[in-house]
């Protein structure tokens, strides 16, 4: 696997350096005269392109406005409750998350060892019929 990653590499002209991918100077090249500018792109761009551009971008605000009203609901009503407030997910540019990566909530799992949660369970005899469990050892 090594080897084939080395062939394309050298394939690619690229090395990877400081956490960077690093080109070669021919490749480097190519990319500045393949590069076009905004003005340029825009206007080699199809109608349609400019008809829902605006549509994909008003889908910002929504968000926004979902983001503030669950970060204001969250602070306003989880510690009425005593819910552990949640964590917003790790930003993208590489900084480190603040939960390793897997792991859940504190709060998550915790109540199902109570003694007064019951748990139904429905299994299917061999005749067909079924059987309802609460977990706490009776059938009903």
């Amino acid at each position: 696997m090594q080897t084939e990653y080395a062939k394309k590499r050298d394939d690619f002209g690229f090395a990877v350096g400081r956490r960077r991918v690093l080109f070669s100077e021919q490749v480097a090249a190519l990319q500045r005269e393949s590069k076009s500018g905004l003005l340029r792109y825009v206007a080699r761009a199809s109608w349609l392109m400019g008809v829902t551009a605006p549509v994909i971008y008003l889908g910002i605000v929504p968000m926004l406005l979902l983001d503030a009203f669950l970060f204001i609901y969250q602070s306003i009503c989880f510690p009425v409750y005593g819910i552990a407030k949640a964590r917003r997910a790790p930003s993208s540019n590489g900084a480190p998350s603040n939960t390793p990566a897997g792991s859940l909530p504190p709060t998550i799992g915790t109540r199902a060892s109570s003694s007064t949660a019951t748990r139904r369970t429905t299994s299917w005899g061999s005749s067909g019929s079924a059987t309802r469990s609460t977990g706490r050892g009776d059938e009903a």
